[in-house]
């Protein structure tokens, strides 16, 4: 490394003259290591700890231009920095941007002021800078200084250090220049969809490309070497080699023409090729080059690609979207679970003529219908088909055009007509319901002055050779769900891609683009599908249709009405990190014959465990906690007692801790929201009497 202590007298000179030419030999040898095997700053700063050694120089600096940018870049330096920066203007006060300016050595002794430079001071050390050129062009400066004076031969040898520091650089330059082109012919060679083949004059196969050979069968290694001729089909051979001819004889510049190659089991496959010479460095003909395209994979080839890249950007969003969705519902699950859970303890409390009961039951339904429609939205994130019940489409009908009905403009008359005695469809609960308003919310942003938005139920058949049944879709009984309206139409370049997600034509802030696909989704999840029609100015028709159950006509048997809650006896530690949740459980509990603990975090709960594990007869154990998860918690209570019960609880509809716990041997689960009943039912089924 260099020494920053002023050297004596004289030193400078004396180590200059007495070591110029063995200095320069051992730069020359620094440089002339591979710049492929040393960094370029560690080989430059190697050269300068070299200088700054041999010659007692106490600053020394290499700096690289950027021409488009017009700014110097110190790339490798030796001795204090000063007040020079990093990087600086070409047009800076500075000496080295004055020297890549004007292209030519200057020296300033020491202490000397200089217009030019206002920010050099009168205790200023020696400087000389020199421009770094490869040819006529400009590469850099290189600057070096000492307390005392640079003398003419130390001067002198830094002319010819420049040079072959100039020569260093420009040879890394094109080193890597030369790499990277390289790196990207072999990039472009590899993958390159259409075949390719590097051929000598002598038919034999240089290189070939995988594209190329594999669809022969073969791996790229075992076609090089061979022949051409060993791999094209025998009728074709005379047509290679008059292409070959006319590019030897300049006839053309390049060929086009049918070509059959041999697969490995010997079927012939027709490519497009297209022949062209290579040449060496002195023009004469080296070999030849061919690019072979088969005309109906390249169309496949174009549209799975097309494919494949819409189907990465909407599962991209449908990732994104799903991360938001599941973390909402779960803190809303958490939420409708209190509503829900303390609504069930009121309901309870009641007796069954009080008039409140109509009221706590409107909020328990309303509270299950938000859960269903979170449940739905995780659902089409997850793209998973939900499960499925019957479901009275007439009814559903009613309920949505009672909302609407409240909801929409005035100015928008609503009317439904169906047939009576429709036949029953599967749909999740909810689910149905939430298609048909998504429709109808469509219909009334497409009316802003009013209108009339018409709904519609009937039974048709889907025959063999109907043309609106999609492939997905058996023939058989439908219903069909219509939603018609008299708004402002849309048009055909727009209703091609009606269902895709987020897709949207309105304003920012104004929708999301995912009504219309939940739509779409939820109705190939049931068997069924969607059709859009419209005409600008007269309006637009949404239809539904959903697999008949022909055989349900009349209400199937639901679960049997509750004759009373489901008591219990034992003990039930309850973990979880809610505390309106614990309030809830706790108290419901007792209500239903429990005895109650609580902790509201994993470590708690095992230092409760621990100290009761003979009295606790169950465990309602929260799957998220803060601290530790329910997961972690559930392995520890196993090895505390193998025998232990345990009920997992969640408000997260999807996750990937429920799967890895039923792997780890967790055989009961409740999903929040819960209301008392269900609660009441987990625990009758999981603590012994």
């Amino acid at each position: 490394m260099c020494t920053f202590a002023t050297p004596p007298s004289g030193e400078t000179s004396r180590a200059a003259s007495r070591h110029p030419l063995s200095l320069l030999v051992e730069v020359n040898a620094a440089l002339a290591e591979s710049p492929d095997a040393v960094a370029q700053a560690t080989l430059l700063d190697s050269i300068l700890t070299r200088v700054c050694d041999r010659l007692g120089l106490a600053y020394a600096a290499i700096y690289r231009l950027a021409t488009e940018a017009r700014t110097l870049r110190r790339v490798a330096h030796r001795g204090p920095q000063g007040a020079s920066a990093d990087v600086e203007p070409l047009d800076a006060p500075t000496l080295p941007a004055w020297v890549a300016r004007e292209a030519e050595a200057l020296y300033l002794p020491p202490g000397t002021r200089d217009s030019r430079f206002p920010g050099r001071s009168a205790s200023a050390l020696a400087e000389y800078a020199v421009p770094l050129r490869a040819k006529d062009r400009m590469l850099g400066v290189l600057v070096l200084a000492a307390p005392r004076g640079l003398r003419m031969v130390t001067r002198k040898l830094a002319d010819q250090f420049a040079i072959q520091v100039a020569l260093a650089l420009e040879r890394m330059e094109l080193s890597q220049q030369l790499n990277t082109f390289k790196e990207r012919l072999r990039s472009v060679f590899e993958q390159q969809r259409v075949g390719v083949i590097l051929g000598n004059l002598q038919g034999e196969l240089c290189e070939v490309n995988a594209a190329f050979a594999h669809s022969l069968g073969y791996e790229p290694e075992e076609l090089r070497g061979r022949t051409e001729a060993a791999i094209t089909h025998s009728q074709d051979l005379a047509r290679s080699a008059e292409a070959l001819n006319q590019l030897l004889e300049g006839r053309k510049p390049e060929v086009v023409f049918e070509k059959r190659y041999l697969h490995r089991s010997g079927e012939a496959h027709v490519f497009l090729a297209a022949m062209s010479l290579v040449r060496d460095a002195g023009q004469s003909p080296a070999g030849f080059l061919t690019l072979l395209e088969d005309p109906g994979e390249r169309k496949k080839a174009e549209a799975e690609c097309a494919q494949l890249r819409e189907q990465l950007m909407r599962a991209q969003k449908l990732a994104a979207l799903g991360r938001l969705v599941g973390g909402l519902a779960h803190d809303f699950n958490n939420l409708l679970g209190v509503i829900l859970g303390f609504a069930s303890l009121l309901r309870t409390g009641l007796v069954p003529d009080d008039p409140l009961q109509g009221h706590v039951r409107m909020i328990e339904q309303s509270g299950e219908r938000a859960a269903d429609l979170i449940s739905q939205l995780s659902g089409y994130t997850r793209q998973e088909v939900p499960p499925a019940q019957p479901q009275r489409p007439d009814e559903i009908l009613q309920r949505v055009v009672k909302i609407v009905s409240q909801t929409f403009d005035r100015r928008i008359r609503v009317e439904t007509r169906h047939a009576p005695d429709l036949p029953w469809v599967e749909a999740r609960p909810g689910e149905l319901e939430q298609m048909i308003l998504n429709l109808c919310l469509n219909s009334r942003d497409a009316m802003p002055e009013g209108g009339s938005l018409v709904l519609e139920a009937s039974q048709v058949l889907l025959g063999p050779d109907d043309a609106s049944r999609p492939a997905h879709c058996p023939p058989g009984t439908y219903v069909r769900l219509a939603v018609q309206d008299t708004g402002v139409g849309i048009e055909p370049r727009v209703l091609a891609h009606i269902f895709e997600p987020f897709f949207t034509t309105k304003d920012a802030g104004k929708g999301s683009g995912l009504g219309l696909a939940m739509v779409d989704t939820m109705a190939r999840s049931q068997g069924g599908f969607v059709r859009a029609e419209s005409e600008i100015g007269r309006g637009s028709c949404f239809t539904l249709f959903l697999p008949a159950l022909s055989h349900l006509r009349e209400k199937p048997e639901g679960r049997a009405p509750l004759r009373g809650l489901a008591q219990g006896t034992g003990t039930v530690l309850v973990v979880d990190d809610e505390p309106m949740v614990l309030a809830f459980v706790q108290e419901g509990l007792r209500k239903l014959g429990y005895r109650v603990l609580t902790a509201d975090t994993g470590p708690r709960a095992l230092e409760i465990y621990a100290g009761h594990a003979a009295e606790i007869d169950c465990v309602l154990l929260d799957l998220i906690l803060p601290e530790m998860s329910g997961l972690e918690i559930y392995r520890r209570l196993r090895a505390l007692n193998p025998s232990g019960r345990v009920i997992l609880s969640t408000g997260y509809t999807n996750s990937p801790l429920l799967r890895e716990a039923r792997e780890a041997g967790v055989a009961a689960f409740i999903t929040k929201p819960y209301t008392l009943e269900g609660l009441g039912r987990a625990l009758q089924a999981n603590v012994p009497p």
